[in-house]
């Protein structure tokens, strides 16, 4: 049996375990491999740390977005109520005082600036905007262009930090599924020079202790590295 499936995480269990036992195994039957059994421990390793940098960054990206997520969450509902009281104010006005297509676009109404978050803060920062020109027609202008900006103002981070998130997360995730690929070759690469010592000596056996992967049931979620740490003798 052998996991046929490593995932993004597993591989900082079995690449460790896998470039101590190169060393002690391999390094341990001749001198001539000392350095064959460095060098192919030393590339696991690096490879093992690139992939583990990888992964968390990206996680640290996930943390980011549900960050941002929920400290968006009041300024919007803050946001929809500002400009639902706006449009009620405008509604006041005696007819033909006001063009509400200049507020909420074609057709006038608040229903058509649409209810997410970056359309939200699109139709107050355009309000504000209008609501600076002379000539807007509206009653207390200046106090609700205050209002209107300062719902924008609460809005605007949180937006920011998930639109910034989510290009992260996406330029991210083949950054992961390279590293993954990276891994993965120079592990089969060890694999095929550490296997191909063994027959050598007649040590095949050895593999499965060596490369904890080939030791797991096929589909195994592996977490921690064997417990039993056989020690192992490579002269016998």
């Amino acid at each position: 049996m052998a996991d046929e499936y490593i995932d993004k995480d597993e591989p900082q269990i079995y690449g460790p375990h896998a470039a101590k036992k190169i060393i002690h195994v391999i390094g341990g039957m001749e001198a001539l491999y000392h350095p064959v059994a460095r060098h192919l421990a030393t590339q696991i390793d690096q490879e093992t740390a690139t992939l583990k940098r990888v992964v968390s960054e990206g996680r640290t990206v996930k943390t980011t977005l549900r960050k941002g997520v929920v400290a968006k969450g009041p300024a919007m509902k803050h946001g929809r109520t500002v400009l639902r009281r706006f449009s009620k104010h405008l509604d006041g006005h005696a007819e033909g005082v006001i063009d509400r297509t200049r507020f909420f676009g074609d057709g006038g109404k608040l229903g058509s600036i649409g209810s997410s978050a970056p359309k939200i803060l699109a139709a107050l920062q355009n309000i504000a905007g209008v609501l600076k020109k002379k000539g807007s027609g509206v009653a207390d202008a200046a106090g609700w262009q205050a209002q209107i900006e300062q719902a924008a103002a609460d809005l605007e981070p949180g937006l920011t930090q998930t639109q910034l998130a989510h290009i992260e997360r996406a330029q991210m995730t083949p950054e992961v599924v390279r590293a993954r690929e990276r891994w993965l070759q120079v592990y089969g690469a060890a694999k095929l020079i550490v296997e191909g010592v063994l027959r050598l000596h007649g040590k095949t056996d050895l593999m499965p202790k060596i490369f904890y992967d080939l030791a797991v049931p096929s589909g195994a979620r592996v977490t921690e590295a064997p417990k039993d740490e056989i020690t192992l003798d490579p002269r016998r």
